[in-house]
């Protein structure tokens, strides 16, 4: 299987691109679905269907429902604990959640097996850090990629 993913060139244009999708999307559903706000980029209106799930992307942004939460969840960790002195290893790293972790973190690096804009390219069953080289890892929505799970779950623990 060959993976192709935007190497940062164009990540601006993308992002200006999914703004201009938003107003639009909101104007011609605004009467017809319920209004959400993404506390990723503060759009406010109806959200866009993706596959069988409603209501799950931002038309502004295109973030999902998972990292919208995950975002709230850590906005939530970080007022209560300080950031800024661990060492985080953000795997397979979202683009609105990179942005907070660089934003709190005394020291922030991304990894994935196949993206070229991370700091490492590894197979999280292989690992090359020591134990305790990071304080938390935040690896989302990768466990359906590793043959070997359970190996994969020992790596991060």
């Amino acid at each position: 299987m060959e993976f192709r993913y935007n190497k940062g060139r164009f990540k601006s244009l993308e992002y200006a691109l999914k703004g201009l999708r938003a107003p639009i999307y909101k104007a011609l559903h605004k009467h017809t679905r319920v209004s959400y706000d993404c506390p990723i980029c503060g759009y406010s209106g109806p959200f866009m269907d993706k596959n069988q799930r409603k209501d799950a992307k931002c038309p502004k942004c295109g973030e999902l429902e998972r990292t919208r939460l995950q975002l709230l969840v850590l906005k939530d960790l970080y007022a209560s604990s300080d950031f800024g002195s661990c060492d985080v290893l953000h795997v397979a790293p979202e683009n609105a959640l990179r942005k907070f972790f660089r934003g709190v973190c005394g020291n922030y690096s991304t990894a994935d097996l196949h993206r070229e804009d991370v700091d490492y390219n590894f197979d999280v069953q292989e690992m090359p850090f020591n134990d305790g080289s990071f304080d938390p890892v935040f690896a989302s929505h990768v466990l359906e990629y590793p043959e070997e799970m359970y190996k994969h779950l020992e790596n991060l623990g």
